[in-house]
Parts: structure tokens; sequence; C-alpha cells
């Protein structure tokens, strides 16, 4: 059980267009700084997510785009119970963490999310980090959990 979270981010139509009218080494920079957003997001969910034994914290994951012409990144959660933790409003019974912790973040990111994404994609043009820099062998998401 997966819980699919859609985030309206306002200016994406605007980064499409850009995205498409770019040349390979800009979209790659582009892909790149999605990626990362992806990881500043992860980032700030992995200090909101409830602890227990901290195997929920543990799943947490990355996957990279596919490609440079559609970049979407998937972030989440590994354990089937994720999606439980995740919307269950006031878990007192963890020392560590709330509910909505993946959603929060996401949404705190959304303000300004595509000036980022092009000064971030600015940045890696400067510094030459592209998209093939990730390796390809990564997994998409990671391995199905049955247990709980």
């Amino acid at each position: 059980m997966s819980i699919v979270i859609k985030a309206t981010v306002t200016g994406i139509k605007q980064l499409r267009k850009q995205l498409n009218a770019a040349d390979e080494t800009t979209r790659g920079a582009i892909s790149a700084a999605i990626y990362q957003k992806g990881f500043a997001i992860m980032a700030d969910s992995t200090k909101e997510v409830p602890v227990d034994k901290g195997h929920l914290k543990g799943s947490a994951y990355v996957a990279p785009p596919k490609s440079t012409k559609d970049p979407v990144v998937e972030i989440g959660y590994g354990k089937k119970y994720g999606p439980y933790v995740h919307e269950v409003r006031g878990l007192t019974h963890h020392p560590v963490g709330k509910d909505h912790f993946l959603s929060d973040p996401l949404n705190r990111h959304k303000a300004g999310y595509t000036r980022w994404i092009q000064r971030k994609a600015k940045e890696n043009l400067v510094r030459n980090i592209s998209w093939s820099g990730v390796p390809r062998d990564l997994p998409t998401r990671p391995p199905r959990d049955e247990s709980k």
C-alpha cells in the first residue's frame, strides 16, 4: 500500500517549456536539480518521521529521474506500514516524530520550487553537474517490504 501525494506547483509549465527548449547539457543540469530537490525534501522529512526502532526512517528513498525529457523524481518510504503512520494524527507513542512527515515537508518546499530549480540548474551548469553523473543502476524504489 502506498500513498500518492501530488503537489501542484506554480511555474511548472514555465519550467517544462524551458526543459523542452533546452539542449541536452541544460536538460541534464535541470534533471540533476530536480533530483537534488528530492534529496532536500527527504532530508526535512527524515527529521519528522516517527522513530521507534528506526526501520521506517531507514527505508527512506529518493529515486532518480528516468530521463532528462521527463525528469520525475519519486520520494518515499519503503515500509508497508508507512502510509498508516503518515496519516494517523497524534502518534504520541513514538519517542520522536510526527504524522504527515512527508506531505508537510513537500508542502513547505512548494513555495519557490521553480525558482530554486532554475537557480540550482544554473549552478549545476557552472559546476558541470549533470544528470549523466547519476548512476543508472540505482533502484527506482526499494524492494517491496512485506513485513508490517
